[in-house]
């Protein structure tokens, strides 16, 4: 709503197709009408607008911003090094100790051979341009309740910057792994993608990407806004495949499941205190050693705590074990890339990876959630407990072992849909695929 927009289509078949989204129609031109006579008509548009007459684009109750991102790789330093960097194995890393709490179950929903810890329709955006539209559409079906009948608890858009503005062979590589990721999340039951229409990353791109992956594109709705002839038809041709996928399908059962079946993120901001980290190595150990997952970022603060490395590996990680959002094909420990050290870029990057829970230790204040993923938020330093307590989902005691059993539980129950962490309740998320440190903004 900043600054009005009048939108201008070249062709006349395309105008009537979205006619209640564009302003002018060149397209007029090529059917005979003057230059003179569109200009004329295109000018006075356009004081009508200034005047306060709304455009198409303010009638559909939708608008978006894009800022500029800087370019990480501004010359040609250290290219070298970056091109040549070998790839991650895909190799567990082993750590050490033993589990110090009972082995645990939590409450999965079983979809034939799949068990995830909730039921999410997902509306994927495949640029910036169709963002708002999935989002309006995700909002449509969370009101109609579409599928909550069968297991479904709600509707989520991740919407992002890219799909026209970024260039750069690693950028659209990890775009298109990570974009993979979210489709194929375990979290996610049924997935429609939409397009606006004329962006570098269409729906076609993706078909080619999950042929690539030998995902079938069966399993996924597609949709739009330029082809299907504007929001309101997109969003009845969403509406309608999420009925008919919802109908086609059993309800899930709920099942107790070892913690072999969870894969958890785990990030930090510093500094972290030897009592906390002693904790979040203690729950590591504890999902890794009943046969789970848990993967961290390159770089994270607890690698730089020595208590969690005694607790873990010991040693400092040379390389990462996975590509940035790049699903492991065996569990365990695991290090992934992140190449920037962008807050929200690095929880999108665990998304990808398939996490479904996410453990965040907050030293100085609250931290962007996810929109898909739960994410719990502890910390342990005094200020940030102070000032912000109502923020956090724990608050870090002197005893690490009371705190690891507290935390444990608490990871068991959002696993198992008993609780929400407050970074969702409060609308503190955010999600931004990474352009790496060659990407560009165009």
């Amino acid at each position: 709503w900043f600054v009005p927009t009048l939108k201008v289509i070249t062709t006349t078949s395309r105008y009537e197709l979205l006619s209640n989204e564009m302003d002018v129609n060149a397209g007029a031109y090529l059917d005979g009408v003057s230059m003179e006579d569109l200009g004329a008509a295109m000018v006075d548009q356009s004081l009508d607008v200034a005047s306060g007459t709304p455009s198409k684009g303010e009638l559909a109750g939708h608008s978006q911003v894009s800022i500029w991102r800087d370019w990480r790789q501004t010359d040609t330093t250290n290219l070298s090094a970056i091109n040549s960097k070998s790839a991650p194995t895909g190799t567990p890393i082993p750590i050490h100790g033993e589990i110090s709490l009972p082995r645990s179950k939590f409450s999965a929903l079983i979809s034939g051979e799949r068990a995830a810890t909730d039921h999410v329709g997902l509306v994927m955006p495949t640029s910036l341009c169709s963002g708002q539209v999935a989002e309006m559409c995700a909002k449509h079906l969370s009101d109609r309740k579409i599928g909550f009948d069968k297991g479904i608890s709600g509707y989520v858009a991740l919407v992002h910057t890219e799909g026209c503005g970024m260039a750069g062979e690693m950028a659209e590589s990890m775009y298109s792994r990570t974009m993979v990721g979210y489709l194929t999340h375990p979290r996610v039951r049924y997935a429609l993608l939409l397009e606006h229409g004329c962006e570098k990353t269409h729906n076609d791109y993706l078909k080619n990407e999950l042929d690539a992956a030998g995902i079938s594109t069966t399993d996924f709705g597609w949709a739009s806004i330029q082809m299907d002839g504007g929001i309101d038809n997109v969003l009845k041709l969403a509406e309608s495949w999420f009925t008919q996928k919802s109908a086609e399908s059993p309800s899930p059962i709920v099942a107790d499941m070892q913690l072999s079946s969870l894969s958890v993120g785990l990030v930090a901001t510093g500094p972290i205190s030897e009592n906390c980290a002693t904790s979040l190595a203690g729950l590591t150990r504890q999902i890794v050693g009943e046969g789970g997952t848990v993967i961290l970022p390159e770089d994270c603060e607890l690698f730089g705590s020595k208590p969690f490395r005694a607790g873990t590996i010991e040693a400092v990680p040379s390389a990462t074990t996975l590509l940035y959002g790049q699903r492991p094909d065996r569990p365990g420990f695991h290090i992934m890339e992140t190449q920037t050290d962008h807050w929200v870029e690095i929880l999108t990057g665990l998304g990808g990876t398939g996490v479904e829970l996410l453990v965040a230790y907050a030293a100085k204040h609250p931290l962007q959630g996810h929109p898909l993923i739960p994410m719990l938020q502890v910390s342990g330093s005094a200020s940030c407990k102070s000032f912000h307590g109502d923020d956090l989902d724990l608050e870090f005691t002197d005893n690490s072992d009371e705190d690891l059993a507290t935390l444990h539980r608490l990871v068991l129950d959002m696993a198992s849909r008993k609780c929400q962490p407050k970074a969702r309740a409060n609308g503190n998320i955010d999600f931004q695929f990474t352009r790496g440190l060659l990407g560009v903004s165009m």
